[in-house]
């Protein structure tokens, strides 16, 4: 009973943190003026962490659904081996705080947190066995995740507006699911295996372990080589190259695991015995090797592009002498466009500029930005000497992958003209 009541005060402070941090304001705060004094170191570590939350976040939805499905049809009772099952709960409560805390600290402005975050703090309690009917407990256990794999990748294009957003994000889901069903069966096979005593264990659930891996590989490999094609066709070389390499590393694990599938399964016919080990060796280095696909695929989109191909703010800063400037380009909330918002910096009591222009071009095409002021003055957070001005826009501009020319003009009070000219490339 003690165990039962200890398990409501750990699922409960997940719960409580959750819920400060979707209570706490978003948006800037005190420190607007250290944003753009560091703004573009800021942004790339901020781009960094975002592909490491994004691979985390994904890695643990993969091994809690991975998880369910192996004790569902795999290997449903472990044949009463108390220490395993006492491995992969373990494994399960891990991996439900990683995506917990991975979404508290990522995304918070997404039109979809309020989903992600319930579902989230359900996976938690659920994974703490809070569910005192162990049918119920179960069904959860693999809801949760199906349900929260779809959630992460609907952010990933700001919105589904089109059919073509929601084709995306089926295959990004068929994906995440055939993929999960290997990794996280894979994570639970091998804690088996950990434990696995010298003697023969011919419980071991290996043929059927192999048949639900090689159905996911299947699933995984089809939406891999259709975004390949896709890309290719759409003249995304970058994108569809890197692709490529993790369809040929899924190839490549599906390998080595058969291989060690096959030398054990020989054992066994010519020695009369099983021997998992060698097979564990295997299993250990192809669960590495997917780690390595995870990086891959988070860093990379797949499938069909959706619509509004900025997937990160595009941050950029320029420190003058006479002006600073700082362009950020957001995907829009809820909306498959962006928000662009523009700061100039002049010298104090200067006057807010005469005009000011963004545009944005790639190959031949070009377009001006449609800026609104949106306020202006002297700024207590920003560089001594200089008045913040700022300008916004929303709508859809980015809408593909490639090279972009952004151009930023000026023009203050006194008739003096600032230009700022940069390539970025979106992958």
């Amino acid at each position: 009973m003690r165990t039962k009541i200890n398990r409501w005060p750990a699922a409960a402070l997940a719960a409580a943190v959750c819920l400060f941090f979707l209570l706490t304001p978003g948006g800037e705060t005190s420190g607007a003026g250290h944003e753009h004094a560091h703004g573009a170191t800021e942004g790339e570590w901020a781009t960094v962490f975002g592909i490491i939350g994004r691979a985390a976040a994904k890695g643990a939805v993969m091994a809690l659904l991975g998880i369910a499905v192996f004790r569902a049809f795999i290997w449903p009772d472990m044949n009463g081996d108390e220490t395993t099952e006492r491995i992969v709960r373990r494994l399960e409560k891990a991996a439900a705080v990683v995506v917990l805390y991975v979404l508290m600290f990522s995304d918070q402005e997404s039109a979809w947190t309020l989903s992600k975050m319930v579902v989230a703090v359900l996976t938690v309690l659920v994974a703490w066995d809070t569910i005192p009917i162990p049918r119920i407990s179960r069904s959860a256990k693999l809801l949760c995740p199906l349900a929260l794999i779809p959630l992460i990748h609907a952010d990933g294009g700001g919105g589904i507006s089109t059919s073509a957003d929601l084709l995306a994000l089926l295959a990004e889901t068929l994906h995440t699911y055939s993929m999960a069903i290997w990794f996280g069966g894979g994570l639970a096979l091998f804690c088996a295996l950990s434990q696995a005593a010298s003697e023969i264990r011919t419980e071991l659930p290996f043929a059927r372990f192999m048949t639900w891996s090689a159905a996911a590989w299947w699933g995984f490999a089809t939406t891999d080589a259709g975004g390949v094609l896709l890309l290719w066709n759409t003249r995304e070389n970058g994108a569809a190259t890197w692709i490529l390499i993790e369809l040929l590393l899924s190839v490549l694990i599906a390998l080595i695991v058969r291989i060690g599938y096959r030398n054990w399964n020989r054992d066994r016919e010519t020695k009369g015995a099983y021997q998992p080990f060698r097979f564990k060796q295997n299993l250990r280095l192809s669960l590495s090797l997917t780690v390595v696909v995870l990086l891959v695929s988070a860093l990379f989109s797949r499938s069909v592009p959706l619509e509004g191909a900025l997937r990160e703010p595009l941050y950029w800063h320029v420190m003058g002498i006479d002006a600073h400037m700082s362009l950020r380009v957001s995907p829009s909330k809820g909306a498959s466009g962006q928000l662009v918002r523009l700061d100039i910096w002049l010298p104090s009591g200067m006057g807010k500029p005469a005009s000011a222009e963004v545009s944005l071009g790639r190959e031949e095409r070009r377009m001006t930005v449609p800026l609104s002021f949106k306020e202006g003055g002297p700024d207590p957070y920003g560089f001594e000497g200089f008045d913040k001005y700022t300008y916004e826009a929303e709508g859809s501009y980015i809408d593909a992958n490639g090279v972009w020319k952004l151009e930023v003009a000026v023009v203050d009070e006194a008739g003096k003209s600032y230009a700022y000219e940069k390539e970025e490339v979106l992958p």
